[in-house]
């Protein structure tokens, strides 16, 4: 009994099996004939069916000519050249300072002078604005250059502030003809003698103003200067560099607006009005007489507003490139020589320095102390006040200074393609 019921069991279960394998197959093969739901039917309805290529329709439309493309034209840069630029020389400005306006001058060499305007003449008077401390050793490089080129004529002549006067007033009642060379912290103006006829050119040399106070300020601590008219009105035994600096002032924008009638008797009791009161702020001595120098620079600090020294730093900034046929710098004292010798023709760099600079020459403790003191000065913003109108001409001067320089490796290069 038991066995049958296995069996009747075992064949219930296989009997079921195949039931169930009959239902799926019949549900595949059902669904793919009528479209149903099955898992093959819905595999096929979701590959895509690819369109048909459409034909391109053909258009008897004009064509259009594409534009012709012309060959880029070959720009050939030429090398910049300054050329100077016809312009109205502004005048002075009008200030309660009697400015001794110049009219007689020959442009910067290399900025303004056009090449029809080279070299030249031989005739052609040199004066040299120099500035104490300032100016390197151009006054024996001048004399070396008389003595090599120009002997056969009088000997350069020194114009300072205390022969100024009696020098413009000779000049003018003799008619002396002018020489070749003329030296010193007043030669600005000497072109404009009434009775000069000769071409006459004003060049100079500058130091960087904070330097040039410093070594001033040790020439004059030196006893064997005490005497001399920049460095007697102090006492340099108790004076610091900031209270120096501060009383010597813009020594180089007093040079450019020099007018010798304000060391005359018209302009004395102005002036002794204006150092008694100066003279106090800038600590001189002033049991010692004061240099015509000085005088200027009282002046200008007296009698002018801050916005009349304005106007006249601009009138100085905006000629420097009319009134100065060439401009140095001490920095670059060598090269400045260079130049000097392709503007005049003289022979200024046969005399050029075993060292470019004056700091080269220096031995480390006088470099160090001179840092020092030069610190001293740029750290103290009373002193760059002094000394702000100074500054601001250095920098102009600079500027020009390369500017000349582009201009002299153009001048030799010009030179070299016509010995080809």
């Amino acid at each position: 009994m038991t066995r049958k019921l296995q069996r009747v069991g075992f064949w219930i279960v296989m009997t079921t099996w195949v039931l169930a394998l009959l239902g799926y197959w019949s549900n595949v093969f059902v669904g793919d004939i009528s479209g149903g739901t099955s898992e093959v039917a819905v595999a096929k309805r979701s590959i895509p069916v690819t369109a048909a290529p459409v034909e391109p329709v053909e258009c008897n439309c004009p064509k259009l000519e594409e534009p012709k493309q012309e060959p880029a034209p070959v720009i050939v840069q030429e090398p910049v050249k300054l050329e100077p630029e016809p312009e109205k020389v502004k005048g002075p400005p009008k200030t309660n300072y009697p400015i001794f306006e110049l009219k007689t001058y020959i442009p910067n060499y290399y900025t303004k002078l056009s090449d029809s305007e080279k070299p030249l003449a031989d005739e052609t008077t040199l004066a040299f604005m120099h500035s104490k401390k300032g100016s390197g050793v151009m006054k024996s490089c001048i004399l070396d250059v008389w003595k090599a080129a120009y002997a056969s004529e009088p000997a350069p002549e020194i114009v300072y502030d205390d022969n100024v006067v009696g020098f413009h007033i000779s000049h003018n009642k003799d008619a002396k003809p002018l020489n070749k060379f003329y030296v010193g912290e007043a030669t600005f103006g000497i072109c404009e003698l009434s009775h000069n006829q000769k071409p006459c050119a004003y060049f100079t040399m500058l130091r960087e103003p904070y330097e040039r106070i410093v070594s001033l300020y040790e020439h004059c601590q030196d006893a064997n200067h005490k005497n001399d008219r920049e460095c007697s009105l102090w006492n340099f035994k108790s004076i610091s560099i900031v209270d120096f600096a501060k009383g010597f002032g813009n020594h180089v924008f007093s040079h450019m607006l020099y007018n010798p009638a304000i060391c005359s008797n018209k302009y004395k009791a102005r002036v002794n009005e204006a150092i008694k009161v100066t003279g106090q702020k800038d600590k001189i001595d002033m049991s010692k007489r004061a240099h015509c120098w000085y005088g200027h620079k009282a002046y200008i600090d007296y009698f002018l507003s801050k916005e009349d020294k304005h106007e006249l730093l601009d009138y100085v900034l905006d000629n420097l490139q009319n009134w100065f046929t060439t401009l140095g710098i001490a920095d670059e004292y060598n090269f400045s020589l260079q130049l000097m010798t392709e503007a005049f023709g003289a022979p200024f760099k046969k005399f050029r320095l075993k060292k470019n600079t004056f700091e080269e020459a220096r031995s480390p403790a006088q470099k160090k102390r001179r840092l020092d003191l030069k610190y001293q000065l740029m750290s103290d913003p009373s002193v760059y006040e002094s000394l702000y109108y100074d500054l601001r001409i250095y920098d102009e001067v600079l500027k020009i200074f390369h500017q000349q320089k582009r201009q002299y490796f153009s001048l030799m290069a010009d030179k070299a393609d016509r010995r080809r």
